[in-house]
């Protein structure tokens, strides 16, 4: 079912509107692909409702870098940057983009993390400084 994403893409502040989708998926056993997480891990961040992103995260067969942005964003977003931080460090070096690196540094901010902002920084800087000593 590919016009879910859109559809809860296009509602995000509409909250009953996007679990009754969900909720619907669950129920008429409709597989879920991964755009589909990620878009649901998305709208219960932003909600609040971590820990029905967090149970979304934890069960994808295959998180691809979107999936780990995201939930590091919602950790961030609610006052637990110092989790997103955490969560940055378990993302496969490979999948490591200038996206999630803005997002880890959003997470050292709203967690007060001065020392690990500053790492990552210099690891946008300079990509070399993160995997240089593998």
């Amino acid at each position: 079912m590919k016009p879910f994403p859109c559809i809860i893409k296009v509602t995000p502040f509409n909250f009953l509107s996007n679990t009754s989708i969900h909720g619907y998926l669950i129920r008429n056993r409709i597989p879920i692909n991964p755009k589909v997480e990620n878009a649901l891990i998305d709208m219960y961040a932003k909600s609040g409702r971590l820990e029905y992103a967090s149970m979304i995260f934890s069960k994808m067969r295959s998180k691809d870098i979107v999936s780990w942005t995201v939930m590091i964003f919602g950790y961030s977003l609610h006052g637990q940057g110092s989790i997103g931080v955490d969560l940055f460090q378990k993302i496969p070096k490979t999948d490591i983009d200038e996206i999630s690196y803005v997002t880890a540094l959003y997470a050292c901010c709203t967690s007060r993390m001065v020392e690990e902002g500053m790492h990552y920084f210099n690891c946008i800087k300079s990509p070399k400084g993160l995997f240089g000593s593998i």
